[in-house]
């Protein structure tokens, strides 16, 4: 009997050790797709008690916040319509948003200056939505300015934000609320041991040795770094350029004279005007990839024959198109319509993208391929993919001239080439290899901007220097001494919204579209927007994912994931049932060894 015993021992050691390791391997599965992390507070009216609180909501890396609280929540827990600047929250957990009540939205305590839908998530955020009424004044208020140096001039002025605490009684800091209120594209900065120092706000850069930029609360030298300061109700916080105070050699400071004056900024009723007219020109025929993207990040609809059109021509063409850029723009579009680029009448495009010829077309196939691939962090295979992104980045890196521009078909660098370039390059400016690429590209800009002479490289000028943080209408980026390059951009368009490419007058669908992309850039970077060729995307909740006939497709073999992969999800129930049936059969082991010592 005692063999018995041991025997069971045996069997119960081995089956604690094999669902251990399931367990483990289950977890480290579900963790590959839960490295991303953000708080999520919703709170409703006339109660501490929040609706919904978890300090540990995970999501896929390009999510949005309004993604966040759908996946969070659920769809039938979050209501919404349609407006021209996106999804705005009707109801949340059957609170509905009446009279004057709204649901607000605030990123790190800092009342977002962008919609939910429009703000892309970064890691560790802590995203709040509050059920509030507008007719009763924030009872947390500060008031924030940045002053450039003497060409900028005020890149914001006296500008008041709400703020809220929070859990804990602690209010944001100086930190957050420059962050959240220019958008984090536009902040660089540098972490210490003793805390965050900004080196860039809006591409003003604070040269070592010469420059740096101050925060002033309330009139006075703040005497703590940007991120211990937290902020209090009535604070009036100010950044400014600051030089360093230069010495003559006789002791005295020495005075810079070449003193330029600020240029005249244009209103942002003017950009919301041109983007109308230039759209309302484009609706009018059938309008390609490029409107396609415009009027998505402007926040007004995407007529559906644009999706079903792109569905037709991959189909009728069995997934093989003629160029790598037609999978590329096509990508771009199908996104921006809503649609699924991994499943188009069952071909998957961006499979194309990173296993295709994607150089065969000069450097154009490259830009346009990182774009594509980076623009909703589409998943590529961590193994056997011809063209994952870094070496996509490396390509465009290796490619730059001395002159810091890239070349196109003409042989010397390009102001066209070096802006797309510079659009690819900007989700990887962390690198410091892409940050020297990226400032030599953008020193490139300021050089030659001087010599652009049409609308669609003005354009392609605007669309790259924002996908950087940097403002376009910074007169060192000029077309002359009194216009900047937004300015110059407007002087091309018609009275009927339609752009000329050399001049006013001579518009056409093509010379529009750039033109329209890039006036949604500028209109997102000064409201603190994404970038323009940044989507959220789902594949569950896509147009044409649940649709798409997949019959003979690049996805007609593959039932599960992409590239035959298990999902966390499921890749976790199978590891379970794993454990299960060992139990199982160990108890049926045993069910027979004691069977046959009975019959001995």
């Amino acid at each position: 009997m005692n063999s018995v015993y041991r025997y069971i021992r045996v069997l119960v050691i081995a089956m604690l050790v094999l669902g251990q390791g399931a367990f483990t391997f289950s977890s480290s599965v579900m963790a590959q797709d839960q490295t991303n992390m953000a708080g999520l507070l919703v709170k409703g009216d006339h109660s501490e008690k929040a609706l919904y609180e978890n300090g540990t909501v995970s999501y896929q890396k390009g999510a949005t916040a309004f993604d966040v609280l759908i996946q969070t929540l659920g769809k039938d827990q979050v209501a919404y319509k349609p407006t021209d600047y996106g999804k705005m929250i009707t109801a949340i957990k059957e609170l509905k948003a009446k009279d004057s009540n709204f649901w607000a939205f605030y990123i790190n305590g800092i009342s977002s200056p962008t919609g939910a839908d429009h703000y892309k998530v970064q890691n560790k955020d802590r995203l709040c939505f509050r059920y509030a009424n507008w007719s009763v004044p924030s009872a947390n208020q500060v008031t924030l300015s940045i002053q450039g140096d003497e060409k900028t001039g005020a890149i914001l002025k006296d500008k008041e934000v709400s703020f809220i605490k929070g859990p804990d009684g602690e209010t944001p800091t100086a930190f957050d609320l420059l962050r959240v209120t220019m958008g984090h594209k536009k902040i660089d900065y540098k972490q210490f041991d003793f805390g965050k120092m900004i080196t860039s706000i809006a591409g003003l850069k604070a040269t070592q040795g010469e420059s740096y930029w101050a925060l002033y609360i309330n009139g006075e030298s703040a005497q703590v770094g940007v991120s211990q300061y937290h902020i209090e109700k009535g604070d009036d916080l100010s950044f400014r350029y600051t030089p360093l105070k230069k010495t003559s050699e006789n002791g005295t400071e020495s005075k810079d004279n070449n003193e330029s004056k600020k240029q005249q900024s244009i209103t942002e009723k003017e950009i919301q005007s041109a983007i109308n007219q230039a759209s309302g020109y484009l609706s009018g025929g059938q309008i390609g990839t490029w409107a396609a993207v415009a009027l998505r990040k402007a926040g007004k609809e995407v007529p559906e024959s644009y999706l079903e059109g792109v569905r037709q021509k991959v189909k009728e063409a069995k997934g093989e198109l003629e160029r790598i850029t037609d999978y590329e723009k096509y990508t771009l579009g199908i996104l921006a319509a809503g649609g699924d680029p991994t499943n188009v009448a069952g071909y998957n495009l961006a499979k194309h993208i990173y296993n295709g010829k994607i150089a065969k077309q000069g450097i154009n196939g490259v830009i346009y391929g990182l774009i594509a691939l980076s623009s909703a962090d589409l998943e590529i295979p961590s193994d056997g993919a011809k063209w994952p992104t870094e070496k996509l980045v490396q390509y465009l890196v290796e490619h730059q001239n001395d002159d810091g521009g890239w070349t196109g078909y003409s042989g010397k660098s390009g102001l066209d080439i070096t802006a797309m370039a510079l659009t690819a390059l900007s989700d990887y400016g962390e690198q410091a290899k892409v940050k020297k690429a990226i400032d030599a590209g953008v020193a490139f800009l300021a050089k030659q901007s001087s010599s652009v002479d049409n609308s669609t490289s003005t354009a392609q000028m605007i669309i790259g220097l924002t996908a950087n943080g940097i403002d376009p209408t910074n007169s060192e980026f000029n077309k002359d001494k009194n216009t900047d390059l937004v300015s110059y951009l407007l002087s091309f368009q018609n009275q009927n919204g339609g752009f000329g490419w050399k001049k006013a007058g001579e518009e056409n669908a093509f010379s529009t579209e750039q033109p329209l992309e890039a006036l949604v850039a500028y209109d997102l970077f000064v409201n603190g927007g994404d970038s323009l060729y940044e989507f959220s995307f789902n594949p569950k909740n896509s147009v044409n994912g649940a649709n798409a006939d997949t019959q003979g497709g690049d996805n007609a073999a593959d039932s599960s994931n992409e590239e035959g992969k298990l999902s966390p999800e499921k890749a976790g129930n199978i590891y379970n049932w794993l454990v299960l049936g060992a139990l199982v059969l160990a108890v049926l082991g045993i069910s027979m060894f004691l069977y046959n010592r009975r019959k001995k």
